[in-house]
């Protein structure tokens, strides 16, 4: 995911050792909005810490992508809706 996002441009800044329910990146877009990513793997879920976390700073974009496929669909989605 990192590649991918790198590849397209974005700044990535790695998260993951962070602990207590951090996500795993914070990303500076191309379109200068700032999103967090939570990588999960197929069936993966959210810790309670993480749920914690996710729900304290709900006012920030985050993505939950399972693969590259749906995080490259869920930035197209937000780069739409930052530009429109």
């Amino acid at each position: 995911m990192v590649d991918y996002l790198e590849g397209e441009g974005h700044l990535v800044h790695d998260l993951h050792t962070v602990g207590d329910g951090c996500p795993d990146l914070l990303v500076g877009t191309t379109w200068g909005e700032l999103v967090l990513v939570e990588a999960k793997a197929p069936g993966g879920r959210l810790t309670t810490e993480q749920k914690r976390w996710h729900m304290t700073w709900m006012h920030l974009p985050r993505c939950l992508p399972k693969s590259v496929v749906e995080l490259r669909a869920w930035m197209e989605r937000r780069r739409k809706l930052w530009l429109a």
